[in-house]
């Protein structure tokens, strides 16, 4: 009988179990099939892009108090089917766009494509890049046709080694090789004597190949006069093949060879010699590519960097998403003159530059559209405007300004204050009556939102004189961590760059209530809630209106003891109801038992010295033991590991956290550990993960956020181009870290969606500005889109001291 009712319970207990496990099991699948169901979203390809763009005004500007100038232009757009806009505006010193020419090298061809394929893709590549402004742009020529050929051309030469006709010879053979044809008046060197700018493709020029496609090995004294004006070649190293392949849409990662006093471009080598160019490829066409295809991309893609061209400054916006894929409107942009300054230039010269206005348009598959706009600017006019730029945002200033030429003796003048758009005022100045050649120095107080301004000297007959372009620095507003939710006082701090704010009015709220209203006291707000407000768990929402600018800060709220995701309480529940089933079917049996502990005696402690290869060996074991690679340990870490893994005399070693330091600086000194935000690890697991010291730290600090928030991460090195991928309910996150030990960042090659949110992540504070403050001095495309991305918040900066932002 007791044998049946025992069986009985233990029956009724596995149906109940089986029955909640398959509740659980159900309500698991259902989430996830309806989750599947909603992430689905089958999409048709897209439309091609269409637009268009065109220059409205532009003009130079005094930078600085006249020490450079900076350009501003207002461009035109129309564009359809796209999903994102960014423009670029950008000042060189010679044509970006000059005709193009493919040199038809079939009969001086060494491992390379056929030239009419190399037109056909190269042809459609330029026209993407917005590189040929009408059909004569590009053109495929015979080598018996090069004297057509005007100065400052582009010259594409694909052939795999440098042909016989182009190297300065003065006979008809070399080595009894015809040059076939011989013309010195388009040698290499008379080609840069004239501007060119030459794109060659394939190995360096100690052979040559003749027209019969012979490969000829080229004389010294050849090689000697090519070196001489900075053609000169070494093989290219494993360095240099990293920094040649750290480009985006570029696949070429092979280079054979660099110019000796050239620079290394991304995929290339090139040097500025006599009064052009040569930007060269270096390996055989059919070594270095797989088709005539990516070969014509790549060639493409470099003309369209003008990495080589003299960039003299440059400025973008950010990217901006485009409502109903179509948009039309206008657009102001300014260079910036910091990293490439026109400060030296006179007048003559800033009116014989070019200016480039380039428009990037995005549809939601990421395919690109570019349109280039291409025009010069007026110089100087008659005066000046000077101003210091640039300012902060509740700056009194000095303007100073001088006008000659002046129409009209009885001319009242003002300063116009202008944003961007370039239509309207924004503020004015008046000065009244001038002077010819007479400087007046006059203050002003700006109340302006951050951003670029011009200021124009104009007098009553509407005639400008002079114009001035100058920055204001934005109002940033950053919490002072950490917040005090239990006494709900909350800490916040202003600055204008590097300027500190005081006496400012402002106005506060949280969440839409609670507003209070104040003055800035030595850049700080101190905002504190009355007593009997109720927050909720959650996100509070901190929205600060100071200096026009309205700024909102999100703020987690939670109360940690609860924070417990869904499936863990479903999972739970389930347990215990099994357990109180358990114990209510089946009462346990008691059993009492007593120990009787002896009293031990003093034990002597030895002190025992390890060599250093044990101490490096824990950091694998705790490695191991916890399914990590390569993950720093805090030295409370390295304490655990060494008490749980080294022995001595089969006996666990007892030590101090304080030897445990000694120890770790110890090692650290002779270059057997590196060390980084209070974290350790191995010297020699830089070598082997290939990555450095900060970049580990950053990697366990963001795995350690993921597990704590029960969000799903992916592992070191799982992905080419993301250095982590995290997903937190449905959304994912493509983290990049950046550390300023690191030589090749994966920061060129971030891909923009709806999908994912985008983040670079910092160990500090620190050096999120330094990448910043690099950031804003650098130039080139890649600089400008990044700056943009950053500018739009289509990519976030965080440091890993403020993670909360994967979370959002």
């Amino acid at each position: 009988m007791t044998k049946r009712r025992k069986l009985s319970k233990t029956v009724i207990i596995g149906v109940i179990a089986i029955i909640v496990i398959a509740i659980i099991s159900i309500i698991l699948i259902e989430n996830a099939v309806s989750s599947a169901i909603s992430s689905y979203h089958p999409s048709l390809p897209p439309h091609a892009i269409n637009s268009s763009l065109s220059m409205q005004n532009a003009f130079f500007g005094n930078y600085a108090n006249s020490t450079a100038f900076a350009a501003y232009a207002k461009l035109n757009y129309h564009v359809t089917n796209a999903s994102y806009a960014g423009f670029t505006l950008r000042v060189f010193k010679t044509d970006p766009i000059p005709k193009i020419y493919l040199v038809d090298t079939d009969n001086y061809c060494i491992n390379c494509f056929l030239g009419s394929t190399m037109q056909q893709y190269l042809q459609n590549y330029l026209s993407q890049f917005g590189l040929l402004l009408n059909q004569s742009s590009f053109n495929y020529i015979q080598l018996n046709n090069m004297s057509s050929v005007p100065p400052n051309s582009i010259i594409i030469v694909p052939s795999g080694l440098i042909p016989l006709s182009f190297l300065p010879i003065q006979n008809s053979s070399l080595n009894g090789y015809n040059a076939c044809p011989l013309n010195y008046n388009y040698s290499i060197i008379n080609m840069l004597n004239k501007g060119d700018t030459i794109f060659y493709v394939g190995d360096n020029f100690s052979n040559t190949v003749s027209c019969g496609q012979q490969i000829i090995q080229t004389p010294q004294s050849i090689i000697n006069q090519l070196s001489s004006i900075g053609l000169g070649t070494r093989p290219a190293n494993a360095t240099d093949i990293i920094t040649a392949k750290n480009q985006t849409y570029l696949t070429f990662n092979s280079p054979t060879f660099l110019f000796t006093s050239g620079y290394v471009g991304p995929s290339s080598t090139y040097v500025n010699v006599l009064n052009g160019s040569v930007v060269a490829l270096t390996n055989y066409p059919s070594k270095g590519w797989n088709n005539a295809s990516t070969l014509s991309r790549d060639i493409a893609a470099l003309i369209n960097l003008h990495s080589w061209n003299g960039e003299l400054a440059s400025g973008s916006t950010g990217y901006m998403r485009i409502k109903n894929n179509s948009s039309s409107g206008q657009i102001g942009l300014v260079t910036n003159t910091t990293q490439a300054s026109l400060q030296s230039l006179t007048n003559i010269s800033l009116s014989s530059t070019y200016v480039l206005g380039t428009s990037y348009f995005y549809n939601s598959a990421g395919q690109l559209k570019e349109n280039n706009i291409l025009f010069g600017l007026n110089g100087l006019e008659n005066g000046y405007v000077s101003i210091t730029s640039p300012v902060p945002q509740t700056a009194s200033e000095y303007i100073s300004a001088g006008a000659t030429n002046i129409t009209n003796a009885y001319d009242s003048f003002h300063i116009y204050i202008y944003n961007l758009s370039y239509n309207n005022p924004v503020q004015y100045l008046f000065i009244g009556q001038m002077k010819p050649n007479v400087t007046f120095i006059k203050p002003i107080s700006f109340s302006l939102l951050g951003g670029y301004y011009i200021a124009s000297l104009i007098d009553s007959n509407n005639h400008t004189y002079a114009r001035a372009i100058f920055r204001i620095y934005n109002t940033n507003i950053t919490a002072v961590r950490p917040f005090s939710f239990s006494n709900r006082t909350f800490t916040f701090s202003l600055h204008s760059g590097d300027y500190p704010l005081t006496g400012i009015p402002y106005s506060i709220s949280i969440n839409g209530q609670y507003v209070q209203n104040g003055t800035v006291n030595n850049s700080i707000i101190q905002y504190s809630l009355p007593g009997g407000s109720v927050l909720s768990y959650g996100n509070e929402t901190f929205t600060i209106k100071v200096l026009g600018n309205t700024e909102t800060i999100i703020e987690p709220y939670s109360n940690t003891i609860f924070n417990i995701p869904a499936y863990y309480i479903e999972f739970a529940i389930a347990a215990v109801v099994i357990v109180v089933l358990n114990k209510i079917l089946i009462p346990p049996n008691i059993d009492r038992y007593y120990i009787n502990v002896q009293e031990f005696g003093h034990t002597d402690r030895a002190k025992v010295k390890e060599p250093p290869e044990t101490i490096l060996k824990v950091f694998d074991q705790v490695n191991y033991y916890y399914h990590w690679r390569y993950m720093p340990l805090t030295a409370e870490e390295v304490k655990a590991g060494i008490s749980g893994n080294v022995r001595y005399g089969n006996m666990p070693i007892a030590v101090t956290l304080q030897n445990t330091y000694t120890v770790l600086n110890k090692m650290s000194r002779k270059g057997l550990i590196v060390e980084a935000a209070d974290y350790y690890a191995p010297k020699s697991w830089e070598e082997t993960s290939k990555h450095d010291i900060e970049y580990l730290v950053i990697f366990r600090k963001l795995r350690d956020y993921s597990v704590s928030n029960a969000m799903l991460f992916t592992d070191i090195d799982a992905y080419d181009n993301v250095d982590m991928m995290i997903t937190n309910k449905g959304v994912q996150n493509y983290v990049y870290i950046y550390s300023k030990l690191s030589e090749n960042p994966k920061l060129k090659n971030i891909p923009l969606g709806k999908s994912h949110r985008t983040f670079i992540v910092f160990l500090n504070e620190e050096d999120r500005y330094d990448f910043v403050d690099r950031l804003n001095i650098s130039y080139g495309e890649e600089s400008e889109i990044l700056r943009m991305s950053i500018d739009s918040l289509d990519i976030r900066l965080i440091g890993t001291d403020d993670l909360t932002q994967l979370k959002l």
